[in-house]
């Protein structure tokens, strides 16, 4: 038995040109900065 895998269509923004990671451009960079200059924490530095 094969195991399934299921494809990104949009990124959870509603673009529907997926870069990389099922993300848009701007998303996976903001995803990419935030855990490189922010630990994962963005939200909680911008406050």
């Amino acid at each position: 038995m094969t195991k399934s895998k299921q494809i990104v269509m949009h990124c959870p923004c509603g673009n529907a040109k997926v870069l990389a990671k099922g993300l848009c451009s701007t998303c996976y960079t903001l995803k990419r900065q935030d855990e490189e200059y922010f630990g994962g924490h963005r939200e909680d530095a911008e406050a």
